[in-house]
């Protein structure tokens, strides 16, 4: 273990503690959890599953043509047939069947959009926590150094904290970045 010694900057002022904005932290969060992508892409899957069932409604008209040529035959025959057609399906008398299909999926869609919603907020929450501990992880580190004076050692601060090394050296390491703090 490399015994490492700092010192504490002569600054004024208050200590700007905050490494990335929250509103920053809430857009990264939002654009890369996996819980948030898996609602979306349910909620996805829910609106192309309406718009089938509201298709289902839509009459299916077929057109057709045949043509048979015979060669060699009898002359009491024609020597070509062909037809063309134009079928329409469509169940007129479903008695509301696929309104109701379609209203079913209305509201499981609208389900969907309320538990995004509730996913996107639990993830804003879980996001606001991480970054108040991080900022009092922070403090507390200031803090700590202070008490112990204006040349301190790093594992004291492990010590009085609580925290581990590795914490510890990334928060000074942070810290002299913006020039709070000096290794000696």
């Amino acid at each position: 273990m490399r015994l490492r010694w700092c010192e504490v900057a002569p600054v004024g002022g208050v200590v700007g503690t905050e490494p990335v904005s929250l509103s920053d932290a809430y857009a990264e969060a939002l654009a890369s959890r996996p819980e948030i992508r898996l609602a979306k892409v349910q909620q996805r899957k829910i609106q192309l599953e309406r718009r089938l069932a509201s298709a289902e409604r839509i009459p299916d008209i077929s057109l057709s043509w045949s043509g048979l040529r015979t060669i060699n035959f009898s002359s009491v025959f024609p020597n070509s047939v062909s037809s063309v057609g134009l079928q329409a399906s469509w169940d007129v008398f479903d008695w509301g069947r696929k309104r109701k299909e379609v209203q079913t999926k209305q509201d499981a869609e609208a389900q969907v959009a309320l538990e995004l919603e509730d996913t996107e907020a639990r993830v804003m929450a879980d996001v606001a926590h991480q970054y108040r501990r991080t900022v009092e992880t922070r403090k507390a580190l200031v803090l700590d150094a202070s008490v112990v004076g204006k040349v301190f050692w790093s594992g004291a601060l492990e010590a009085m904290g609580g925290v581990d090394e590795r914490t510890v050296r990334a928060e000074l390491h942070d810290l002299a970045r913006k020039e709070f703090v000096r290794t000696v």
